[in-house]
This record gives structure tokens, sequence and C-alpha cells, in this order.
């Protein structure tokens, strides 16, 4: 065992961490202890006074619990009678079985809520040889006062992840703790040891589906040495080429697009944007037991290079009326690509553009980046919305002007939806009058329920119409979006947003579209501009509406009440309880059910 501190100097090193959050420089504690230690204390943990929460003995008679209780049983034959214990948690921190050497030792367990049923992660037990290997993905050691509660100062804990043998995912841990005077260097290798065994056993133990998904990868990467992943809604598998591809994608973007080719049953094409700018081109299939569709096989089949500034479309001025900030947010990806050429090649075919979407898709981005170039000709916005202000006569009368005069330039009528019938059959009469060229006219036509308004100048624009789609109906794109904003609104700033907050944000309606998301991003950034934006760091109002769908009326205003409280304690789940007027219990309770933690769930 490692050579400490003295308890004394331990303990005034914590009490000045719980008086001032924070340590001297010079600290005697270990780097990874105080790590673990500040983490409590930013989770409100009280070392006198610990708050059980009993989960129940749901779920303890799982694939886990089955593979490890006869290799551990077998060990603790030989630990009866001592001053041991063995604790079992699975990977959410819930004890899912535990064993004592002595009565004595039963009862302390009892006592101090550490048996059983009972959640024992940091945020609720402090420092300890479970929820401290689920935080560090580690084997951990905590020797007597290293621990942050009172309970165990006595007591020292080795702790060692249990992973799945084929996805090698945490799937629990195994904890060994006896007296602080009584531990020695054996302790360590002996909960390795049984740690290995149970994922032997877990191998024997796994599911047919699990193997199946482990064959077909297998075969997959014989036969091709392309990016290989294999998935569904439990487990991930992939190469290394293609663990470097997940990094920048995510498992959630690659689960939504997977989860439609399993459910169609059939094999599917598709270009996934990556945060840098560039693309993979993926090879889909669904992978079947059976008429079972158990999981979905991916090959990356092409990597793209991320654009230059004259790929992605670089902005041209644009005369006549202001063009808001949030549309003019360049989109650097493929769904946006496509969206551009087609524009593009109705200009050079001499038709009329109209670009189509619901508010704040970035219309008039789109717009502008087909009419633009080295070459482009001057534009001039005119707005529809306009036109109930200025009047029929003096807003078709200014546009007829623009058209007639400025020769060779183009006009971009802006919310044709905005027009009544009057304007629009004026403004047909003025393109048949002076023979107006179509490509000399573009518009925007906003639509809410995704169905086109009809009309006689909508008739005649609407030739071959630029649809953009909603961000809802971009989900795989999410990242690329947010990464792009990001970019534009904070070109200094060293951030990186985390799987779990892009998967809140892919779960949101968005009927505002990009210029909401960019309100997002923009808001986010005002207080993060270095490090990692966790579905934490989202605003909790957004937290609030992205966990579970479906919610009665009651549950969302409970939920709201409770993201309120969690955002005004800071995160403190003790202060935020307080706050409720509920135990702390039934708030880990509610959290749970809810689905607030999306960095503890899969998917």
């Amino acid at each position: 065992m490692l050579s400490l501190p003295s308890i004394d100097h331990l303990r005034s090193a914590r009490d000045r961490l719980l008086e001032s959050r924070d340590l001297p420089e010079d600290t005697i504690v270990r780097p990874e202890i105080a790590m673990a230690w500040q983490r409590c204390v930013s989770s409100g943990v009280k070392p006198d006074s610990l708050a059980p929460f009993y989960v129940g003995k749901e779920g303890t008679e799982g694939q886990l619990v089955l593979a490890a209780t006869p290799v551990l049983s077998k060990l603790f034959d030989r630990l009866s009678g001592t001053s041991v214990s063995m604790l079992l948690a699975d990977r959410t921190g819930l004890l899912v079985q535990h064993w004592a050497g002595t009565r004595q030792v039963l009862g302390h367990l009892e006592r101090e809520h550490a048996t059983t049923g009972f959640l024992v992660d940091e945020s609720i037990s402090g420092n300890n040889g479970i929820g401290t290997v689920l935080e560090e993905g580690r084997p951990v050691l905590v020797e007597g006062a290293e621990h942050f509660a009172d309970v165990w100062l006595d007591h020292t804990c080795v702790g060692t992840p249990i992973r799945h043998p084929i996805t090698r995912q945490v799937q629990g841990v195994l904890n060994l703790t006896c007296r602080a005077r009584e531990a020695n260097d054996l302790m360590l290798p002996f909960v390795l040891e049984a740690a290995q065994a149970i994922e032997r056993r877990l191998y024997l133990k796994s599911s047919r589906n699990e193997r199946v998904l482990l064959e077909q990868f297998l075969s997959a990467e014989k036969r091709s040495s392309r990016p290989i992943i294999v998935l569904n809604d439990q487990i991930v598998i992939s190469n290394a080429a293609a663990a470097r591809v997940l990094d920048q994608v995510g498992q959630v973007q690659l689960w939504e697009y997977a989860s439609a080719a399993m459910e169609e049953h059939r094999g599917q094409d598709t270009v996934l944007p990556l945060g840098d700018g560039g693309s993979v081109a993926l090879r889909c299939q669904p992978v079947q037991e059976g008429r079972a569709v158990i999981g979905a096989l991916m090959e990356i089949v092409q990597q793209r290079r991320p654009p230059n500034r004259r790929e992605a479309g670089e902005h041209t001025a644009v005369r006549g009326s202001h063009v808001s900030r949030s549309e003019r947010s360049v989109q650097v990806t493929d769904t946006w690509a496509r969206l551009r050429t087609a524009g593009c090649d109705a200009r050079k075919a001499g038709l009329p553009l109209l670009v189509v979407g619901e508010p704040g898709v970035g219309k008039m981005t789109l717009v502008e980046q087909v009419l633009g170039g080295e070459n482009a000709s001057p534009i001039t916005v005119f707005d529809g919305a306009r036109q109930s202000l200025d009047g029929v006569s003096r807003w078709v009368g200014a546009v007829e002007s623009t058209l007639c005069e400025n020769a060779g330039g183009v006009v971009v009528l802006r919310h044709v939806e905005c027009l009544d019938e009057q304007a629009a059959r004026a403004m047909c009469s003025v393109m048949d009058t002076h023979r107006i060229r179509e490509t000399s006219l573009a518009a925007t036509l906003t639509v809410t329920d995704g169905s086109m308004p009809g009309g006689p100048l909508i008739d005649r624009l609407a030739v071959a119409p630029v649809t953009i789609p909603a961000v809802r109906q971009r989900t795989a794109e999410l990242s690329a979006l947010v990464a792009t904003l990001t970019r534009r609104h904070a070109p200094q700033a060293q951030v990186r947003w985390l799987p779990d907050a892009i998967q809140t944000l892919a779960r949101l309606d968005w009927p505002g579209n990009v210029r909401q998301l960019e309100n997002l991003v923009r808001r986010v950034l005002v207080t993060r501009r270095v490090g990692d934006i966790s579905a934490r760091e989202l605003p909790e109002e957004i937290r609030g509406q992205a966990p579970r769908r479906g919610l009665s009326q009651m549950q969302r205003a409970e939920l709201a009440a409770i993201t309120s409280a969690l955002q005004h304690a800071e995160g403190n789940k003790s202060e935020a309880a307080d706050l409720l007027g509920v135990s702390r219990a039934t708030l880990y309770r509610k959290i749970r059910s809810y689905g607030i933690a999306l960095d503890r769930t899969n998917f």
C-alpha cells in the first residue's frame, strides 16, 4: 500500500476544500484523490451525513450477476472469517451483490447502506472503490482518510472495472474493502484476477445476438480493410480505423442513422458530416438473426476532406433589405452542398430560383450562395412582408423600377407568401410587360406545414423549387451545424461539443431551425470558450424539454422544476433537493426516471 500523509493532514486538506472549494498548490493529497474530492464537493456530498439512495433490487439478476456470482462465491469462501467485504456494482453504481467476511462486517455495510439495492456513486457516497472507478474508468485504490466520507476513514478499498468482453465497455465494478490497518499489496492483484475471471464468464454467457454481431464484425473485417462498425442499442464494436472516425461523428449520430436502416430492413447509403467540415460516406446493412433485425453493420467507404473557404461558399454583399446574421451562417454539410448544386443547376437551365423552407432554415443564405461568385450580378432584396405597409402600388413600383433599370442584376423577393393576390398578379404583369428574364428573379417562400401554397406568382416561380429540410429532419448533420455555428461566432474558442450535448439537441423539434440553434450556440459560448460542452452546459429549459418525449403536462411541469433547481444550484443535487423540498433520494430517482443524466445512458 502507499505511504500516506497522516489522517490529521488529510482531514485538514479536506476541510479546507470544503471551506474554500480549493486545495493549495503544494497539497499533500494525491492528484487522483484531489480530483475525486473536487467532484464530491461539486455534487454537494456532505462527509458527515451521507444521504443514502435505495433504488431497489430490480436488475440484480442480470448478466453481470449471473457471470460474477460463481466466481466471487468461490473466492469469498477463502475470505470467510476475515474483516473483508466484497461489493459488485453495475455500470451505474448500483450495488447488485455484496459479501461480508463476518457478521460484524455485514452489520457495518448495512448501517452505511452499502448493500444490494443501494446506489454508491461518488455524488452520493463520496469517493470510493466503485464510484471513483466509474468516473476514472480504471482500477482505483482509496486508503483510509483519502475517503471523502467520514464513515469510511478507517477503511481501505480497491476497485476495478469489469468490461464487456466484446465491446470493452464498462459493465460493472468489483470492490474489495477491509480495515485500513489490515490492507496489503495483494488486494489489487486479487481484485484484478477476479475481474478477469468474470469477464471470461461474461463472454461465455454472451447472448446469441451479441455473438452474431461479433461474428458479423469479424467477417466484415476479414473481407475489407475499411473502417467497420457493428452496433445495436446496447453495444458498439469497431476496428481502430472506425474508432478514429467515431471521435468526430459520435455514436449517437451513428445510432440514429442505423436505427432508421434497421426499421426499413434494407441497406442504405448515406453521407455523414464530420466535426471538421469533412464527411464520410457510409454503407449500412441490417444484421439479422433469423427474421429479426438485431443490429446494423456499417462500412465507411469514403472519407472527404474539409472544403476550403471557396468551396464552402463565401457570401457576397447584398444590396437592398437587411439580411439577418442567423440566415448568413455558412452550413458546410452534404445536404447543403446538394441544395446549392440544385439551385445552380436551375439557374444554368434558365429557370427561376425559388427556395422553400420553414422559418430560420437559411433560405436567404442559399440564395446568396447560388447567386454569388467572382462575377456575380448585383442583388437587390425586396421583402414581401413590407408590401402591406408600403401599399401594393408603391411596393410593386419599386420592384418594377429596379428590374427595368438594373440590367444584368437579380431581384430577390423575400417572403413571397406575404404578398396578397393583387400584389402577386401585379408582379406577374410586370414580368410579362417588360419581358423580364426568369433568371433575373429569385424568391424565398416560407412554409410551416410542409405544403407549398399556390397563387399566380408562386406557380410561376415554382418550376424547380429548392426545398431546405428543417433541422429536426437533419439530426445526422446536427454536429456539423453546431460546429459551423461555433466557428462563426467564436473562431478562437477551443471547445468540443460532446455526444450527450448533441443527443440532447437532437431530441428537440427546433421550430426556429438554424436561427434558433444559432441563438443557443451563441448563448452557450458566452460562458464556455474552452473545454468540453456537455449536456450539463446547456440551458435548463433545453435540458428540460429534451430528456423524454410523450410526457404528461404534470410530468413536464415537474421536469421543468427539477432542471430549474439544478441550474440554480449549479449542479449541486443536495442544494437542488432543498430548493424543491424533497429528499436527495427522491431527486435522484426523478433524475434517473426522466433521463436527465444523458452522460449515464447509451442512447
